[in-house]
């Protein structure tokens, strides 16, 4: 009857011992979980600000491109007009060397 008790007694104490290490594995699987929902928020996080800061750099990019073909444009037309003055000042130059 001793030995009976003695068996129940520690399959008592076995299921009570099992049941708070289900609990403690339960809890860090779930401090685990967390942890990687917070890992993944700062990877997003992290993937968000590399995406913008990207696109500003190619904001930045496209808009150094286009002020760089404005002002070659400009360069262009500034040429244009002063070979388009120095083609009147020759035309004149030639009208006054013509007349008497």
């Amino acid at each position: 009857m001793f030995v009976q008790l003695l068996l129940i007694s520690n399959l008592i104490v076995g299921g009570v011992v099992c049941w708070n290490k289900r609990h403690e594995i339960s809890d860090f699987w779930e401090e685990v979980d967390d942890q990687n929902k917070i890992d993944a928020a700062k990877i997003k996080k992290r993937e968000a600000d590399l995406r913008a800061s990207a696109a500003a750099t190619a904001a930045a990019a496209a808009a150094a491109a286009t002020a760089a073909a404005a002002e070659r444009k400009s360069q262009r037309e500034a040429r244009k007009a002063i070979r388009a003055h120095a083609s009147i000042a020759r035309l004149q130059a030639r009208l006054q060397a013509s007349v008497p």
